[in-house]
């Protein structure tokens, strides 16, 4: 499965569940709509899905089975994990499922 089927299949199964939005982070450098000058949109690593599980929020990085992360990305996980937060990295539904469900139960022990 490619990076932008992942993406859109996680947000398609997970993101009406009870208690679970998810929402596409854009980052990077666009053309603005005049043509005129170019937009930095986001932070270098962002992920490419942030997810509201209940009270936790859990960022998602979106990999194809032979997709490979980049120091960037790596070092955005590691700040979020630092400050106590939730990330992963997912090659699958299955990985994300396992994700959002770690994220309930952090969410559900810190109330």
């Amino acid at each position: 499965m490619t990076e932008s089927a992942l993406v859109a299949a996680i947000r398609k199964r997970f993101g009406a569940l009870p208690g679970v939005r998810i929402f596409r982070m854009q980052s990077g450098v666009y053309m603005s709509p005049d043509g005129a000058r170019h937009v930095r949109v986001g932070v270098p690593g962002m992920p490419d899905l942030l997810a509201l599980v209940g009270a936790r929020y859990l960022w998602i990085e979106c990999k194809s089975s032979r997709g490979r992360t980049r120091t960037e990305q790596e070092n955005f996980a590691a700040m979020v994990i630092g400050l106590g937060g939730a990330h992963a990295f997912c090659r699958s539904i299955e990985d994300a499922a396992g994700a959002i469900d770690g994220a309930r139960r952090l969410a559900v022990d810190s109330t």
